[in-house]
């Protein structure tokens, strides 16, 4: 990987979440400048922790910074059930050793922008911590290169109102987002639900069936294999036919564009974070297909690699 590529990732860990810090552990370990909490999937607290619980789990080093709590305008923020009460399914991992953060996130958010100067921007939860960003310092987009959101649906939604979670979140941040001059790329439900792993899939990825997995939450490959198995279990739940898997999906365009096939569309966002095709909106390119097979293959390498790495 280009030793220069400077990658900052936004997330509110979530599962799916997880699978994409375990990717990012094996394929940008070198990259990786900045990982910042968002609320989403469960309190903003909690996101924090397991943030750095799982960074300190794969061993990732960059800044880790507690982002936002609550959406714009608002001084409260009720997650849904879908991750379970601490996000995670109900996973308790080993608290990190770790100074907890207490600064300014958005000033610090900008300073990593100037420090690095080209930026990739992946935003894996709701839009808050970056539309604050753009708030206060209008010239943070200047070092954006390029945006990756995972966020919108056209034809498929997962909340109400047509909306999908992250943007319909918090819908203010969403529209200061897209109308930021960043190009930006994104991974819209659309996409991602194309990619549902089976049980049997999922087995093959990790490459051990999830009652031969062991009990140990130290090991990297124990707790990111249950975490998958546990998405798998909540998906199903929830009526999708397999584990899905949208932020992974930010880092797989990031590794190989050319694996993905796109599409240029001006969108709206409405009062929901809803989305749609408008010819007077906000320029976007839209991932309307991953190959499905280069995805499989990229998890199925990042469990070899951390297998490997612990077994060596």
């Amino acid at each position: 990987m280009n030793p220069k590529l400077n990658i900052i990732i936004d997330t509110d860990p979530g599962t799916d979440d997880a699978l994409a810090l375990g990717i990012a552990s094996v394929f940008f370990k070198d990259n990786i400048r900045a990982v910042i909490s968002t609320y989403g999937n469960t309190y903003g607290e909690q996101t924090y922790c397991n943030l750095i619980n799982l960074a300190d789990i794969l061993k990732i080093d960059a800044d880790f910074i507690k982002g936002s709590l609550n959406p714009l305008e608002k001084d409260s923020f009720t997650p849904t059930d879908y991750h379970g009460k601490n996000g995670l399914c109900g996973l308790v991992l080993p608290t990190a050793k770790k100074d907890l953060y207490n600064g300014d996130f958005v000033n610090d958010i900008h300073d990593i922008l100037k420090e690095y100067g080209i930026v990739k921007y992946i935003a894996i939860g709701p839009l808050t911590n970056l539309a604050r960003v753009f708030d206060r310092f209008p010239d943070s987009a200047n070092y954006i290169d390029e945006l990756i959101i995972m966020g919108g649906g056209f034809e498929i939604s997962n909340v109400a109102h047509s909306a999908e979670f992250n943007f319909n979140s918090d819908p203010d941040a969403t529209n200061k987002v897209l109308e930021c001059p960043v190009k930006k790329v994104i991974a819209p439900l659309d996409m991602t639900h194309q990619l549902a792993f089976s049980l049997t899939d999922i087995e093959d990825i990790v490459g051990v069936k999830r009652e031969l997995l062991s009990d140990s939450t130290n090991s990297q490959f124990n707790v990111l294999a249950k975490l998958f198995y546990l998405n798998y279990d909540t998906s199903v739940t929830h009526d999708n036919p397999g584990s899905i898997i949208h932020d992974a999906t930010t880092l797989a365009y990031l590794l190989d564009k050319n694996k993905c096939n796109f599409q240029s569309y001006k969108i709206i966002s409405d009062e929901y974070g809803a989305v749609s095709k408008n010819p007077q909106g906000y320029d976007v390119f839209v991932i309307d297909k991953i190959d499905r097979d280069f995805i499989k293959g990229l998890l199925k390498e990042t469990f070899h690699v951390i297998k490997k790495g612990e077994l060596s």
